[in-house]
């Protein structure tokens, strides 16, 4: 008897869609490139639950007859192409036939359909890859696909999906994708009947970028169209200022498909080469047009990824293009020029490398200020010394040697030698300043002169509103303004050094990228509290005068856990004479 068995049909859909089908977000992915491909002038998306209970996309494009409708649930059945040569001549968003019954295959299944030219429409129901029900139905023309309880039967898959929040944030994020490549198209998405986006349709990306990033940013920016040969670019810079700890933000689309490819965006980031800090990225968007032929989709099964013919043309126009955009915002002149940050970082002890780090180092305005912190959670173990260092005043008892590579404080203690962490122990020293929200006696915020204005994506909106919250109570005051848009009015005192804007979009950044909102497991007021701490505490290779060292130890005498960092790790390390002595293999100790 052969071991080797064809699989049935609803095995190989599942196996199918572990590939297109990641989480609620590739449903919707799918189910709006077909109402795309259909000519659909408005789509509507209807979310319940972040699509775990519902995902319903509805629109008014040409539909299907009943057969037609049945064959789209079929593996490998479409209408894009029919012969090997069309794959080199792909307009569709989709060709493969494969979203529809992988996404039926794991999950409760309804489509209701009809074509203008019929009376009444056909609905289909599937529950798991099995055909339920086939009827005709009352119906508008066009589509509406209803998936509910994904991976109901593959719970493997459902347990590693995130919190509601953050498959929302992946749904919208998807649309806003959707919507920039597609302003023709009025794009509708709503949350438990909340609207989340309603981007009407416009004439152009502009008009339409306008919509997603809001007019504020987009006046502050430079828009451009390039071209050269078969290939032609137009799309959005932002000023180096308004820039991100991450890459997403950079929206990068080849012939209105949304790609994901490593060379556009180092050939971006290359264009801002020399205005932006180290590791920071800038806010673009950029379509990318060329005949099909040019370029292959048929890469990835989520056709995120492409291969050009001739990457190198298609590069030089695109850097070109951003270029000479930014040439055109320079000579209007943005907010303030950038301190371009050139040394390189010999250590990595921060939570995101930002602006702050290569503005000169001032600590000792927060060594001035008299704050009494209250105790901060228990964390790690203390570090390994055979004796312990944690009394009343021993830190600013110590006597102070020096720096070790601009980054550990050298000090003499009476039985040893103590070496501390300079960025864990700042970092430790401003997380119990955050925490002390209860004493009545501490100036918890500091205002600003002048209020600043903070412009946001969407998505970047959602979350902070999410924040605010917990940012009030360690003294951050941020407040809506209308739209995607936002005014800090007041920052910690021990904060006050740092550009508030900086800071606001880096906590941004990180709890999206972490996952914070709404996670039951994590306490959101710790996870801020630990980010904003390492991220206004003094940096590794930063030099420190000896008074400002003797200052760091003062305060880190008033902590209540000055064994570790917020994160846990040690911050301090102790070698007792007797183990030096020890190691020179000396049969005492030198003191």
């Amino acid at each position: 008897m052969p071991k080797i068995a064809i699989l049935p049909e609803h095995v190989a859909n599942k196996i199918a869609a572990g590939e297109v089908v990641e989480r609620p977000t590739s449903v919707v992915k799918e189910l709006v490139e077909n109402s795309i491909d259909a000519g659909s002038s408005r789509i509507i998306i209807s979310i319940q639950k972040a699509g775990k209970v519902e995902i319903k996309v509805s629109d008014n494009g040409t539909g299907m007859s009943r057969d037609d409708a049945l064959l789209a649930l079929e593996r490998h059945a479409t209408s894009k192409i029919s012969r090997p040569e069309d794959l080199e001549n792909i307009a569709t968003l989709g060709f493969r036939g494969e979203a529809l019954p992988s996404i039926a295959s794991v999950s409760r299944f309804k489509m209701i359909t009809r074509t203008k030219d019929t009376d009444a429409g056909i609905q289909i129901t599937v529950n798991g890859g099995v055909l339920k029900d086939v009827r005709e139905v009352g119906a508008p023309p066009g589509t509406t696909i209803i998936v509910r309880n994904l991976f109901y039967n593959t719970p493997a898959r459902k347990k590693f999906l995130r919190t509601d929040q953050t498959e929302m944030n992946h749904i919208s994020e998807q649309v806003i994708r959707l919507a920039l490549a597609h302003p023709e198209i009025h794009f509708h998405l709503s949350h438990q009947g909340r609207t989340i986006h309603d981007f009407t349709s416009t004439e152009n990306v502009f008009s339409r970028a306008s919509q997603v990033f809001g007019a504020r940013l987009l006046k502050s920016g430079e828009s451009f169209t390039h071209e050269s040969g078969p290939v032609s670019v137009s799309g959005f810079v932002a000023p180096p200022e308004m820039n991100r700890a991450t890459s997403h933000n950079i929206y990068t689309f080849v012939n209105n498909r949304f790609i994901r490819d490593t060379l556009l965006n180092r050939t971006i980031i290359k264009a801002y080469q020399g205005l932006l800090p180290k590791d920071r990225y800038p806010m673009v968007f950029a379509m990318i047009s060329l005949p099909p032929h040019e370029v292959d989709v048929n890469v990835h099964p989520t056709k995120s990824e492409v291969r050009f013919r001739n990457a190198s043309m298609v590069l030089n126009v695109l850097r070109e293009g951003i270029v000479n955009a930014l040439n055109t915002l320079q000579k209007k002149g943005w907010d303030r020029p950038l301190v371009v940050y050139e040394t390189e970082s010999k250590a990595t002890p921060s939570w995101r490398e930002t602006a702050s780090k290569y503005q000169p180092m001032d600590i000792s305005p927060f060594f001035e200020k008299d704050q009494r912190p209250t105790p901060a959670p228990e964390y790690a173990e203390s570090p390994r010394s055979s004796q312990s260092v944690e009394k009343e005043g021993i830190f600013s008892s110590l006597e102070v040697i020096g720096q070790l590579g601009d980054s550990y404080i050298l000090c003499e203690a009476p039985d040893g030698l103590v070496i501390i962490d300079q960025h864990a122990a700042h970092e430790r020293i401003i997380y119990d300043s955050l925490s002390a929200k209860n004493d009545q006696k501490y100036t918890v915020s500091q205002l600003l002169l002048t209020p600043q204005p903070l412009d946001l994506l969407p998505n970047e909106a959602n979350v902070l509103s999410e924040l605010l919250p917990y940012l009030e109570t360690m003294g951050l005051q941020v407040e809506p303004f209308g739209g995607n848009t936002f005014v800090i009015k007041a920052v910690p005192t021990c904060l006050e050094n740092d550009d508030p804007k900086t800071l606001v979009n880096d906590l941004i950044s990180e709890a999206v990228s972490g996952g914070w909102i709404r996670e039951e497991k994590i306490d959101v007021g710790i996870k801020l509290r630990q980010a904003m701490a390492c991220k206004a505490a003094v940096k590794a290779n930063s030099r420190l005068s000896k008074e400002e060292i003797i200052a760091l130890l003062r305060k880190l005498d008033q902590t209540d856990n000055p064994a570790t960092c917020p994160h846990g790790r040690p911050l301090w390390w102790k070698i007792t004479n007797d183990e030096i002595a020890r190691f020179f293999k000396r049969g005492h100790s030198p003191v």
